[in-house]
């Protein structure tokens, strides 16, 4: 077991103090969440553009904790951009009946607060600066001896999928001819799999696995921008990749 943890009844409180300094804030603590409202447009008195940040808490089960795989509960932070904000209804009620999938995600154990913090502070970042940085195209610098297999690691696989599948998909629209392949896994299993990648993405979740993965595996294992992965900026990650 971890002895350098954090859990949700000690960092909320801290980001809560922190909150209640800040003029924009609009605060709901209810179920574990907490949402913040900053207005990027008052055009419209009445339904303004916000950018809407959610942070959610989640504690680990009573049955993890006694098996000895309590690691710090989770977080999860994800932020609407530009959305319109309803006089009729409760910050709560319009996100929970929206459709709109989120512009940023990432979701974490915690660890440590230094960890955390970092977190948060992409976060917040992605709250205050909306402006994209996607590039158009995606080609394989000609001077290249290119990467060919790529895989991306996360907790349980399941977000890392989901990353693999949309930059496989971007490089094969691209560029037809690479021959690039890109898969996910489960940082657990990564033993069974490391040696048949050329490259080993690690998600910022966890990012805490980064230098002991080195020191075992040596430079094929790179850490993932957080943003980049929040923000599901592909054409962000390949220049991290190909160094453009």
């Amino acid at each position: 077991m971890e002895n350098n943890y954090f859990t949700r009844s000690f960092i909320k409180p801290v980001i809560q103090s922190w909150l209640s300094t800040l003029s924009f804030v609009k605060d709901s603590s209810k179920k574990n969440r907490m949402f913040i409202e900053f207005i990027t447009d008052n055009t419209n008195d009445c339904s303004p553009l916000a950018n809407i940040g959610i942070i959610q808490f989640y504690d680990k089960s009573i049955e993890k904790r006694e098996a000895g795989e309590f690691y710090g509960d989770l977080m999860e932070l994800s932020v609407y951009k530009n959305v319109p904000t309803l006089c009729s209804a409760t910050l709560s009620e319009y996100l929970t009946s929206s459709s709109k999938n989120p512009d940023f995600y990432l979701h974490f154990e915690m660890h440590d607060f230094e960890f955390v913090m970092e977190q948060l502070s992409s976060f917040f970042h992605f709250i205050y600066n909306t402006k994209s940085t996607h590039n158009q195209d995606f080609s394989i610098p000609e001077d290249s001896d290119y990467i060919h297999s790529i895989l991306i690691c996360c907790t349980a696989g399941l977000t890392s999928g989901y990353f693999a599948a949309m930059l496989q998909s971007r490089i094969d629209e691209q560029c037809p001819d690479c021959r690039i392949e890109v898969n996910s896994c489960n940082v657990d299993f990564l033993q069974d799999y490391v040696d048949d990648y050329e490259l080993v993405l690690l998600t910022p979740q966890v990012a805490f696995k980064e230098k002991e993965l080195q020191e075992k595996y040596g430079e094929k294992i790179q850490l993932m921008d957080k943003l980049t992965f929040a923000t599901f900026n592909i054409e962000s990650l390949l220049d991290q990749i190909y160094k453009r």
